[in-house]
């Protein structure tokens, strides 16, 4: 199979010249110009489909790495925190603390739930391993979630 470097001429309305050669296979038919030009055109629009896309997912991923979460944004989806927060509002996560407190508010997610649980720290305890646990509860709420964890948990860690 042998190759040779052939010119070729892509010259738009304007008598710009769009593609000045490329390498082709020998026994290749010659390419009209009005073929390459639709190829070129085509790989253009294919472009500016994917480059937003991949952008897109780019920043995902680089916000991902900068907040230390799998998840960096969130949307609020009850009414659980009001006045805090409401129904709709994107929280900016932080996963970079070590340990919580009372009064800090973490996005909690249960295993085969769909949503996340945006609900204020009311109490946290520590076994004897250093596993850190606590209850939340929503500030717009009477009670506290353990109602709302799977299973028998009656604490998040």
């Amino acid at each position: 199979m042998s190759y040779h470097f052939m010119p070729l001429q892509i010259i738009d309305t304007d008598h710009t010249v769009l593609m000045a050669s490329t390498h082709v296979r020998r026994n290749l038919p010659h390419l009209g110009p009005r073929s390459i030009r639709k190829t070129v055109l085509l790989s253009l629009a294919v472009l500016d489909v994917l480059l937003p896309i991949s952008t897109t997912f780019m920043l995902w991923k680089g916000l991902s790495v900068l907040t230390n979460s799998s998840y960096p944004i969130v949307c609020v989806v009850s009414e659980s925190m009001a006045p805090t927060f409401y129904r709709g509002d994107l929280l900016l996560l932080w996963n970079w603390t070590a340990s919580a407190e009372p009064g800090d508010i973490p996005v909690v997610w249960f295993y085969h739930t769909p949503l996340p649980m945006v609900h204020r720290i009311v109490q946290t305890t520590q076994d004897s391993s250093g596993l850190q646990s606590f209850l939340i509860k929503g500030d717009n709420n009477n009670l506290n979630d353990v109602v709302l964890y799977p299973g028998e948990r009656t604490s998040v860690f």
